[in-house]
């Protein structure tokens, strides 16, 4: 793994930036609460670490040469927030449309369509549409989800405004394709047990 591109870059970056502090980090960016995950009642935060968008990049590239989802093909992994589209510039977003179909000829990956407004801010059906739209063309509605990652998201959207866009993008598919990407991909692909009876 240490001979692979990605890791020499992920080497090269955090040399240009080890000795910044977590202050310096929070000053430029006001937006850090991206690099949290919330699972079931457990909340992973990892915006106090030394991690930026460029480091995440890198890690995402070492996941991908090191093949991670070809050497554990039973391992379902799951691609949070749409693979994060960053960056908008029309090249940029070739780049991760790419990325998106090449993650999708692995059958064990699913995508998880979460939190686009962080890239996004003033955000607007239209601006979303062609996201949405762009994420079903790589992994189809039975590989992918969507989620709201919220309470991170209410920073940009609202729940209820959130999903009824992701509505309104969809509402050409089918009963059973809406239904797979709102709720039965997630039962299935995150084991949700539905007879659990906690609050």
């Amino acid at each position: 793994m240490t001979a692979m591109t990605a890791w020499q870059s992920l080497r090269e970056h955090h040399a240009a930036v080890k000795n910044r502090s977590i202050s310096e980090l929070f000053e430029k960016d006001k937006d850090r609460a991206r690099f949290s995950a919330i699972c079931g009642d457990m909340l992973f935060d990892f915006s106090k670490t030394n991690i930026d968008d460029e480091i995440l990049d890198r890690l995402i590239d070492l996941a991908g040469q090191a093949g991670l989802a070809d050497r554990f093909p039973d391992t379902t992994i799951i691609v949070n927030h749409a693979g994060s589209p960053i960056d908008r510039a029309a090249a940029d977003m070739d780049h991760w449309r790419r990325g998106l179909k090449e993650l999708a000829r692995r059958p064990n990956v699913r995508l998880k369509i979460s939190d686009l407004c962080a890239y996004d801010h003033d955000w607007t059906l239209e601006s979303l549409r062609p996201v949405v739209l762009d994420c079903l063309d790589a992994f189809g509605p039975g590989r992918a989800m969507f989620a709201s990652d919220f309470p991170v998201a209410g920073l940009h959207a609202g729940y209820a405004e959130m999903y009824a866009a992701f509505a309104d993008i969809v509402q050409g598919l089918t009963a059973a394709e809406q239904r797979a990407l709102f709720h039965d991909n997630a039962v299935r692909d995150y084991r949700i047990d539905k007879t659990d009876s906690r609050p």
